[in-house]
């Protein structure tokens, strides 16, 4: 039978905490299976005076895109505010005053005794020829870009007229976001091997005959992976292969892998039974099948206790929502308090 007992505040504590799960996939096969979803993009600058839905190219594994509309979109969501510098450009301080040292011709005034004339250069009058200059940093922007972290971010997608590679894990993978530092990608290329990691800063990195180079960003709340390195060298001497954005996410042996972080929450109960409390059992099998409705003979010497081997959850409502088995039966105490710890995670 069951007993039950009301928690008190004090019995539950929830605690949060982060889990990480590893994944690899290689190849469009893989990457497009239904319980997968990795999308490749490929991303170009539109070449044409007007964009034409007929002659647009399109690109997309799964979902079928624009290339130049990939391109704007990767470029205003995570560059905007990179578009002169790597590093970004300065936050924008442009004011605009007035400005009573600058005139023109055309600027007129009745002048003494009313007569209509050209004012002359550098008297100002308020009011009738005030101008106004702007000072400052004019074409700067203040996009939040999604940033990583309050460090320098290195991104640059000037010099990207070949292209850029896009790869999109889907939020069913990655979680909340990737968690920084454990991803990698892998291109074969006979004995050569292309291999970016990330800095776990936001950048992807990799290794070519130039060195240690960036070949890109990683969006890791987005689960986006942006390659915009114009070409993937390695080795050294002549007749080296290369490969540009574009070709290396498009490649079929295209290893991806990383770890998908989630929060998950622990919530912890603590049943306190008292040791006056449950000394007695309420299973209706304990009753003979007398007449006189009795206890049988060894429910009333003073040795008996009952035993605790399952603990139920309940809501407000009495349904159960949650059971903890124990691995062995607890005998219940008359002596000291009882207390069962169940931690039950959540998301």
């Amino acid at each position: 039978m069951n007993t039950f007992k009301q928690f008190n505040a004090s019995d539950i504590v929830t605690t949060p905490f982060v889990v990480n799960k590893a994944f690899s996939f290689s190849g469009s096969n893989n990457f497009t299976a239904s319980n997968v979803g990795i999308d490749v993009f490929v991303g170009s600058e539109l070449t044409e005076s007007l964009f034409n839905t007929q002659s647009a190219a399109t690109t997309g594994y799964i979902s079928t895109q624009y290339r130049d509309l990939v391109h704007k979109s990767i470029r205003q969501l995570y560059y905007s505010n990179y578009y002169n510098q790597s590093y970004g450009d300065e936050a924008g301080t442009a004011s605009i005053i007035p400005n009573q040292f600058y005139t023109t011709q055309s600027d007129t005034d009745t002048g003494i005794g009313g007569v209509l004339g050209f004012v002359e250069e550098n008297f100002y009058v308020p009011g009738v020829n005030e101008e106004f200059n702007i000072t400052g940093p004019r074409l700067t922007t203040n996009y939040y870009n999604y940033l990583s972290n309050t460090l320098t971010a290195s991104r640059n997608l000037s010099g990207t007229s070949t292209g850029i590679g896009v790869v999109a894990i889907p939020s069913n993978l990655y979680g909340e976001y990737i968690k920084p530092g454990s991803f990698k990608s892998t291109v074969r290329t006979g004995s050569f091997s292309f291999v970016c990691t990330d800095d776990g800063l936001g950048n992807i990195f990799t290794e070519d005959s130039s060195g240690y180079r960036q070949a890109g960003n990683i969006i890791y709340e987005h689960g986006l992976i942006i390659y915009t390195i114009n070409r993937f060298i390695t080795g050294s001497g002549l007749g080296l292969p290369q490969m540009r954005p574009n070709q290396y996410v498009l490649r079929d042996d295209l290893k991806i892998e990383f770890s998908s972080s989630m929060t998950l929450f622990e919530t912890q109960f603590n049943c306190q039974l008292n040791e006056n409390e449950f000394n007695f059992t309420n299973n209706p099998s304990i009753i003979s099948g007398s007449a006189s409705g009795s206890l049988y003979p060894y429910a009333t010497g003073s040795f008996f206790k009952p035993y605790i081997t399952t603990v139920g959850l309940y809501n407000d409502r009495y349904d159960l929502i949650a059971v903890g088995k124990l691995s062995q039966p607890l005998p219940k105490s008359d002596v000291v308090d009882t207390n069962i710890i169940i931690n039950l995670d959540m998301y």
